[in-house]
């Protein structure tokens, strides 16, 4: 919108005795108006603008003949101190949290709303920025950005409960440790799967690895159980894994395919509501597919490593 600017000479004002604030307000109070003081009738007040004669400020030169007061007691036309120019300024004014603030609304089609925010702030930082001035992108990448940290916490309490049910129920802080450690496995089958079937990482598919926390434990406690059934019976720790792992082979294999199997039409992305369902289908088969891989061979790793630990400090307790 095209405006005038009144630009202040701060030189010539200076050696007058006045400040751009006195001028400002000598201005704004002969164009717009002040309140002289209050008219009081049967009750009610009313304001007494005070101000110019219409035909006294219509044109700029008006405005240049307003005089001011000088400390030195002389009136001098605010014309010589002040400069109006005509320039383009804003058509509305916003502010956010008392700052002004310009919004500039896209869409991202196509591609995924992280990967667009991506090329923006690259393209952003090659850009010379004033003193202070900042670009901030917000909308819809902000409330995603907000959700992922609501949802990363709902993730580490959903552990801490599966870890405390699991020592309870294992009456060991130590199993459940062991089991626990299957789950940092799901990320690389979810960021696999996710890859080949080009989905991307989104709320929903992290729903998916909340998800998984608590299911891909299940073929952990399987092995871990019964294995400690078998060093009850006098078996090694070799031994106990390797039987274990051989009874509880076709169980754990059952569960596996059976959840992947009836994932299968939801992951396929057919129907309606499908670009909400198809990849949280997507999240669980490739967690659960790599879950079911590391649980046979890193289990056992980690329960032989530990259990050797264990017995090696209670020997040495004995002595």
């Amino acid at each position: 919108m095209p405006e005038k600017v009144i630009v202040v000479n701060r030189e010539k004002a200076s050696k007058m005795g006045v400040n751009a604030y006195q001028i400002a307000n000598l201005i704004k109070n002969n164009v717009a108006g002040y309140p002289a003081t209050r008219y009081r009738f049967e009750g009610d007040e009313y304001d007494i603008n005070v101000r110019l004669r219409e035909a006294d400020r219509e044109t700029i030169e008006h405005i240049k003949s307003i005089e001011i007061n000088t400390p030195i007691g002389k009136r001098v036309p605010v014309g010589n101190l002040i400069e109006i120019v005509t320039k383009s300024g804003p058509s509305t004014i916003e502010r956010k949290k008392q700052e002004r603030v310009v919004y500039l609304n896209c869409k991202a089609e196509g591609r995924a709303l992280s990967a667009v925010v991506w090329d923006i702030n690259k393209a952003i930082s090659k850009l010379p920025k004033p003193a202070n001035f900042d670009v901030v992108i917000a909308g819809a990448y902000k409330d995603m950005q907000d959700t992922f940290q609501d949802l990363l916490l709902v993730m580490l309490v959903a552990m801490v409960l599966t870890y405390v049910i699991m020592a309870a129920q294992f009456e060991s802080l130590l199993r459940p440790f062991i089991v626990m450690s299957s789950v940092p496995t799901v990320i690389f089958g979810v960021s696999l799967f996710l890859f080949l079937t080009g989905t991307t990482f989104n709320v929903v598919t992290f729903l998916g690895v909340i998800m998984l926390v608590g299911i891909v434990v299940n073929n952990a406690i399987v092995l871990v159980d019964y294995t400690d059934i078998l060093r009850k019976r006098g078996y090694g720790i070799r031994e106990a894994l390797v039987e274990a792992g051989t009874k509880r082979l076709r169980p754990i294999m059952m569960t596996t395919l059976t959840t992947i199997l009836s994932l299968i039409p939801m992951a396929s992305g057919l129907g309606e509501g499908s670009e909400l369902s198809s990849p949280l289908a997507r999240a669980v088969m490739g967690g659960m597919s790599t879950a079911f891989i590391f649980t046979l061979v890193f289990i056992p790793v980690m329960y032989m490593i530990f259990e050797t630990i264990r017995e090696r400090y209670e020997a040495r307790r004995k002595y």
